[in-house]
């Protein structure tokens, strides 16, 4: 039998975060299901900005396109995108018809390998994820609402 291969997908969203306590948490989901990671593998978006996400997000679904992994193991389905359900369900479907799955470290249900959830989950989760950007984004303009005061 293939050995199944893995990608990983790192982001940290604020300067305050430290990519390491994700890394750990998801290499110990790639071991515990015996995945074969090869270290090229390894997307990290570690600043502010949509240019840079986009980028790697791009170069990791470049590369599944290319069948050069099975599975993307993420932290949380958050750091994979907050742009909402049918942002998370086409990237889904991409991944599937390119024979990826998408797996989380934290979140035990988004499973979309063979054999994995279906979509109701990680429909909810997006959701979740999205209004937790667009609470994100009310906050950050009281602050400044506050300081120019």
């Amino acid at each position: 039998m293939k050995q199944k291969r893995a990608a990983i997908y790192l982001r940290v969203s604020s300067d305050r975060q430290d990519e390491r306590n994700q890394e750990h948490a998801v290499r110990a989901l790639v071991a515990a299901r015996g995945f074969d990671l090869d270290e090229r593998h390894v997307y990290r978006v570690t600043e502010r900005g949509d240019a840079e996400k986009n980028e790697v997000k791009a170069a990791c679904m470049a590369a599944a396109h290319a069948g050069e992994f099975d599975t993307i193991v993420v932290w949380a389905l958050d750091r994979w995108t907050r742009s909402g359900i049918v942002a998370l369900l086409n990237d889904v479907e991409t991944l599937r018809r390119c024979g990826v799955g998408l797996l989380s470290s934290q979140e035990s249900w988004v499973d979309t390998t063979p054999g994995g959830v279906g979509e109701l989950m990680i429909s909810i989760a997006a959701w979740v994820a999205k209004m937790e950007k667009q609470r994100l984004s009310e906050r950050n303009r009281a602050t400044a609402a506050r300081i120019r005061a």
